[in-house]
């Protein structure tokens, strides 16, 4: 699961940090023996997302993860210049919760989300808010949560084009099922830490008896949100 200790502590970007990735597959066959090699291929035939998990040590994600379409890693310059549709959202906090801006782009051809920056900060002043925001949205519109509409006549004050979203029954399910049935989500760590940790533990709760609650949870989730 992504939402373990180890797996989280990795998208934590560290200049000070060596990473270091190999597999059986790096190894001389001889020293593995044929029983091993055998095994491997055989579970890479009956079940490949256990053999990934097992053998090649990826993260293939649990039954309850709510998102199984994303790709967290580097993103490199030439693929962002490439981003010419960007889109916009802020959700805004509450006591404890963060105030959560996004910038994404969306290929509707590929059905990509290319994840291009974040703001993400707990009782923020409302200038230094407005500020950031208008810093990273490059003149595009922001669809904000529509319950402030305070802050979103702030925003516009300040040069932001700042919307309330529309907003209805099943509305966040609908969002969610939009994002799950994209072809890829795609967050760089580095440069979006809080995203990259957000949908990654982003998963189903446990109903107590081993099964899932079929129910997406509403908390640590404001940069989903927006």
């Amino acid at each position: 699961s992504m939402h373990s200790w180890v797996n989280r502590e990795a998208l934590a970007p560290r200049a000070d940090r060596l990473a270091h990735s190999c597999s059986y597959l790096d190894l001389p066959r001889e020293w593995l023996g044929g029983d091993f090699i055998a095994e491997a291929e055989l579970l890479k035939q009956t079940n490949p997302r256990a053999y990934r998990h097992v053998y090649l040590g990826e993260i293939t994600g649990s039954d309850r993860q709510v998102f199984d379409n994303l790709r967290i890693g580097p993103i490199s310059q030439e693929e962002i210049d490439q981003c010419d549709r960007t889109l916009c959202g802020l959700d805004f906090g509450f006591a404890a919760d963060p105030d959560a801006f996004i910038r994404a782009h969306h290929d509707p051809r590929t059905g990509r989300i290319t994840v291009l920056d974040e703001f993400c900060a707990v009782r923020t002043p409302v200038e230094t808010l407005c500020a950031e925001v208008a810093r990273r949205c490059g003149g595009a519109v922001v669809r904000c949560d529509s319950a402030e509409p305070r802050m979103i006549r702030e925003l516009r004050e300040r040069g932001v084009q700042a919307l309330g979203a529309k907003k209805g029954p099943g509305s966040v399910q609908h969002g969610l099922r939009w994002l799950q049935e994209r072809s890829e989500i795609c967050i760089d760590p580095a440069r979006c830490p809080n995203a990259a940790r957000e949908f990654a533990g982003y998963e189903y709760p446990d109903d107590g008896n081993g099964g899932i609650v079929p129910e997406a949870p509403d908390r640590d989730n404001h940069l989903i949100d927006a």
